[in-house]
């Protein structure tokens, strides 16, 4: 909720002070134009926000369905998400709905500290040499 309103906040204070400008160089005033264009810049920082959190959230579900099945669960009990079969859990499957989207984008802001965990260990296990490559001879310039 925070990330949303810093979000449309930046948005509105840069929307609002263009409006503001432009406002006083037409009309030689800016209060009218200021206000109309902050909250314009609100709702466009804001829905902004929503789009790139839904398109992040459905390629985490993609990726790791499993942590945001429990996330999901965590959040929305009543739904029974601990109940749903593995072919459900994709972004297809969540993209159809904008209830389930909704969903999962809350999910998706609690499980970020997981999924950056996860994506730092990927990262630490990728840069592990392979199995084969341990013992074997290394090559010397």
């Amino acid at each position: 909720m925070l990330r949303v309103v810093i979000s449309g906040a930046i948005a509105s204070v840069f929307t609002g002070m263009f409006g503001a400008t432009i406002g006083a160089l037409i009309w030689d005033t800016a209060t009218i134009p200021f206000v109309f264009s902050a909250c314009s810049g609100f709702a466009m920082g804001a829905i902004g926000f929503y789009r790139d959190a839904v398109r992040k959230s459905l390629n985490a579900l993609d990726r790791y369905p499993r942590l945001l099945q429990l996330h999901l669960d965590a959040n929305f009990p009543h739904r029974g998400f601990n109940t749903w079969k593995s072919e459900r859990l994709r972004s297809q499957f969540f993209a159809q709905s904008w209830v389930l989207r909704s969903m999962l984008v809350a999910s998706w802001l609690t499980a970020t500290p997981a999924l950056e965990v996860s994506a730092s260990s990927f990262q630490e296990v990728a840069a592990l040499p392979a199995p084969s490559q341990i013992g074997a001879p290394r090559e010397e310039d």
